[in-house]
């Protein structure tokens, strides 16, 4: 029963992971995902790396 679990599971992660991957480039890890996915940054110390319109410079 757990094998089919598995399987019946596994099918369509893996179908939807070959039309739209569900990992991120190291990049966006790298910078984190509120800034790389969303444009958000909370980190204040880097408040100088950030343009007038709000955008983080990197």
């Amino acid at each position: 029963m757990a094998g089919y679990t598995f399987a019946m599971s596994m099918l369509p992660y893996w179908l939807v992971n070959k039309m739209i991957p569900m990992r991120v480039s190291r990049r966006s890890e790298r910078i984190g995902l509120d800034v790389s996915q969303h444009g958000e940054s909370y980190n204040f110390a880097d408040a100088e790396d950030v343009d007038d319109h709000g955008k983080m410079n990197y």
